[in-house]
């Protein structure tokens, strides 16, 4: 059976999805009722610099490109040598703009590794034979 090769770039979903988590993340350290302990205002300042901190990290950080092998019967193998083959789950989901992926053991089933790999990370025919390939596993009984 072909396989066929994928690769899985850096998202702007995600990092506004980041953005976001970070920015209501803020909003809660600062809709703490004032005065609630002393020190209060001190322990904000210093929890929304770490917030500002971890924003600017997630943000001007470059995630590699992951290159990975997938066949029509959801036989996963990523580029590197030496990596065990696995196999897409049938707990894997398919959304209009996420895919949930769920790697398993080829051989004891066992989980092995999740991903959420947003549209923009692939091109649309990868986006769209990746989701064909998790519908049909998600469909097989055997």
């Amino acid at each position: 059976m072909s396989k066929y090769r994928i690769e899985i770039q850096s998202s702007v979903y995600r990092q506004r999805l980041v953005f976001a988590v970070h920015c209501l993340v803020l909003l809660s350290i600062w809709l703490v009722q004032p005065d609630s302990f002393s020190y209060q205002y001190y322990v904000q300042l210093l929890l929304s610099f770490l917030c500002g901190l971890s924003v600017l990290w997630w943000l001007m950080r470059r995630l590699p490109k992951w290159v990975f092998l997938v066949s029509e019967n959801g036989d996963w193998q990523w580029a590197e040598d030496g990596v065990q083959e696995k196999m897409l789950a049938r707990q894997s989901r398919v959304t209009a703009w996420v895919l949930f992926i769920c790697l398993q053991d080829k051989l004891s089933h066992r989980p092995a590794e999740r991903l959420l790999v947003f549209r923009d990370q692939l091109s649309e025919l990868n986006y769209r034979r990746l989701s064909r390939i998790i519908l049909r596993r998600q469909a097989d009984t055997g």
